[in-house]
């Protein structure tokens, strides 16, 4: 079994007094959700939507299937994959760019994520399923939330995702 490339950096720095924990969650039809819990009370939730990142990705998928199909050669197959994963890069750094900046609105933020490094390792839901899971670029979205804050001083925290996306605060 492959292991996945996700490597969780742990954040050393110290957490703020009175921390504002912001949570955000990574996922397929809302690229990121996030709320920060101020007060023990969830607060001013945050939703980029992730149907254009999930277009560009079937499009691409398809696309380059014909491609191959119809034996193109390497250089056109290289050029539309590479025009689709700058697409694919604007919306990461967009929704990244986005969630931080939310983040910084609360007062002693701290940003918490799921732990996702292993995620991939259990999925076994079908061919379709799979394809649509594997594609999913969580793991650079991440790594962009992570790297944006540090600029700022915010701290970044990573916990076990079991149970996190239980409950809604709506």
């Amino acid at each position: 079994m492959q292991k996945n490339a996700h490597t969780i950096k742990k954040d050393t720095s110290e957490l703020p007094k009175n921390p504002t924990r912001v949570g955000f969650d990574i996922g397929e039809s809302m690229l990121v959700t996030g709320c920060a819990l101020q007060d023990d009370t969830p607060t001013k939730p945050l939703l980029v939507n992730g149907k254009e990142a999930t277009r560009i990705r079937k499009e691409m998928y398809t696309t380059l299937k014909r491609h191959q199909e119809r034996d193109a050669s390497e250089w056109r197959i290289e050029e539309r994959f590479s025009y689709y994963q700058n697409r694919l890069t604007d919306s990461i750094e967009k929704a990244s760019r986005e969630s931080v900046g939310y983040a910084r609105q609360f007062e002693n933020p701290v940003i918490v994520m799921e732990d996702l490094a292993y995620i991939r390792e259990s999925l076994d839901y079908g061919k379709y399923m799979n394809r649509r899971l594997h594609s999913w670029s969580f793991a650079r979205l991440q790594g962009r939330i992570e790297d944006k804050p540090k600029d700022a001083g915010i701290p970044v925290r990573y916990v076990h995702p079991q149970y996190t996306s239980k409950t809604c605060h709506s």
